[in-house]
C-alpha cells in the first residue's frame, strides 16, 4: 500500500519521500529505538514509544525525529527507525471517529499549545502494523517501518 524511500541528502540530512498507491489517504508519522522497531514489527502492532498510553504522530517524519529526540537525548538517525502511519480515507474517518475501551477517540490531534505544538496526532491505543474494514474486507490503516539513515 505504501513505499517509502530513505536517501540520505546533502551534509547528511535526511530525505523521505512517500508514494501511497491506491487507494490514496493521509500518512502521519512516528519514530522510536531499533530495538522497539523491530518488537513492534514481529509482534505486528504498534506500541507508543515514551509513554505507553499513546502513540505520538507527527505530520513529517523529522518532526517526528525531532519529537522523540526530547525523550531520548542519546538518540542519533543511526538508532532509531520512522514509521510512516498510511489511512486510507475510509481508515481516517473510522480511526477519527470512533472511541477506544476507554473512552478516548481513537486518533486525536492535539492542539493545547497551537503556537508550538502544530502537527501533534495521538493514536490512543495499541495500533496494528494492518487495520482491515470488517465491513469490507478493504485495508484501512496500514504501518511501514524503514531506517532513517
Amino acid at each position: 500500500m505504501a513505499d517509502v524511500e530513505m536517501q540520505s541528502g546533502a551534509a547528511g540530512q535526511q530525505e523521505v519521500s512517500v508514494k501511497v498507491k491506491e487507494p490514496k489517504g493521509k500518512v502521519l508519522w512516528g519514530c522510536m529505538p531499533i530495538k522497539l522497531a523491530l518488537e513492534c514489527i514481529q509482534n505486528q502492532k504498534v506500541v507508543g514509544y515514551g509513554r505507553d498510553e499513546y502513540i505520538g504522530l507527527r505530520e513529517t517524519h523529522q518532526d517526528a525525529f525531532d519529537r522523540v529526540k526530547i525523550f531520548d537525548r542519546g538518540l542519533t538517525s543511526e538508532k532509531c527507525w520512522a514509521f510512516a502511519v498510511v489511512f486510507t480515507p475510509t481508515g481516517w474517518l473510522h480511526c477519527t471517529t470512533t472511541m477506544t475501551n476507554n473512552g478516548w477517540q481513537r486518533l486525536s490531534k492535539k492542539g493545547w499549545r497551537p503556537w508550538a505544538d502544530s502537527g501533534i496526532w495521538h493514536y490512543n491505543e495499541t495500533l496494528p502494523m494492518q487495520m482491515i474494514s470488517e465491513e469490507t474486507g478493504k485495508p484501512m490503516v496500514h504501518v511501514v517501518f524503514h531506517p532513517l539513515e
